[in-house]
């Protein structure tokens, strides 16, 4: 009688599992701590923000089985990007919103979203990294221990500052001294006749202020949180700031199906939240330099177009860099959007 009646248990629990009805059980539930560093510095607070956000949803969707806490670079002990990235892949702090330009050093394709003109509109960028393209991008990391869970704008197209005159034309920039980041934006500066500075966008300020570099290049988002003194600022548009949240890929596949589904999809509904905020925010900050008196100059059509053919040769030489058909493809995709 009680095996007849243990078999009949047992036969009602499988016929359950089968329909996909979980048992509870008086087990805990593990839980899960991540670490999100972001490492932008200073990090802009609408960003950090979205961020949090982030956080709240993936506990109040997991029941609090996976928290997250959320940190500035500097609350982690390390400003520097490349240490922040290393870290992350060693398994050292388990997620991060990361610069796409830091991704480069470790799969130079990602550095493609930074090259000259190669976006004609937000449209175009959100086609690119929403689609084929950008996921393809993404399914790359796992190989170098990371995961990536949605792509940020965290300051959209970029700007240039200077104090000694208006960038209108290329020719503005021939000798100046400019501040910039990685191989892909110091190649585009060199093709203009610059002289290029390598560095991080926080140390624009001093450099700026002792006249080691006449232009730096930025984000209006950055240009706000660093205190930045500048007298003129040109809207060239001719590249793009991206951050992505990305996560340690060993971490990742540890965590219940369930729950890496949970953070997939808070990260791409926060990172679309974000976008509209970065755009927000850098309507608010040109506003804010505009009242102070600071020359704010968009470039014409005309006037972006002579900057597009002046730095073509720039695919040429950063050929090497990306995967065949890459650039083509993403070129496609701008000219579907117009």
């Amino acid at each position: 009688m009680k095996r007849g009646l243990l078999v009949s248990i047992m036969v009602a629990l499988a016929a359950l599992a089968s329909l996909g009805v979980v048992v509870a059980n008086n087990s805990p539930q593990p839980t899960y701590d991540i670490r999100l560093i972001v490492a932008h510095d200073p990090a802009p607070p609408y960003y950090m923000q979205a961020m949090k956000h982030f956080a709240d949803t993936v506990e109040a969707e997991t029941n609090n089985h996976v928290r997250v806490q959320v940190l500035t670079s500097r609350q982690y002990g390390t400003i520097d990007t490349a240490s922040l990235r290393n870290a992350l892949i060693e398994g050292k702090f388990e997620m991060s919103a990361a610069t796409v330009s830091s991704l480069g050093y470790i799969d130079s394709d990602f550095w493609v979203y930074e090259m000259p003109y190669m976006f004609d509109s937000y449209a175009q960028v959100s086609r690119t990294i929403d689609g084929p393209i950008g996921q393809r991008l993404m399914d790359k990391l796992p190989a170098y221990g990371l995961h990536g869970l949605a792509y940020t704008f965290s300051g959209g197209y970029k700007i240039v500052c200077s104090n000694t005159k208006a960038i209108h034309t290329p020719s503005d920039l021939v000798g100046m001294s400019v501040l910039t980041t990685d191989p892909v934006n110091i190649n585009t500066f060199e093709t203009l006749g610059a002289k290029v500075t390598k560095g991080s966008y926080r140390e624009s300020k001093q450099l700026m202020a002792n006249g080691k570099v006449n232009v730096s290049e930025m984000t209006f988002t950055r240009l706000h949180e660093y205190g930045l003194h500048t007298k003129y600022i040109s809207e060239l548009d001719h590249s793009f700031f991206l951050t992505t949240m990305v996560i340690n890929e060993a971490f990742y596949q540890k965590l219940p199906a369930a729950y890496r589904d949970v953070l997939s999809k808070a990260a791409k509904q926060v990172a679309l939240e974000e976008r509209t905020r970065t755009l927000q925010e850098n309507q608010v900050i040109r506003q804010e330099y505009a009242a102070k008196g600071i020359q704010i100059n968009h470039l014409t059509a005309a006037e972006k177009d002579k900057f597009r053919q002046a730095t073509q040769s720039a695919y040429t030489k950063c050929a090497h860099l990306f995967s065949d058909g890459l650039v083509s493809q993403i070129r496609a995709l701008r000219v579907a959007t117009r």
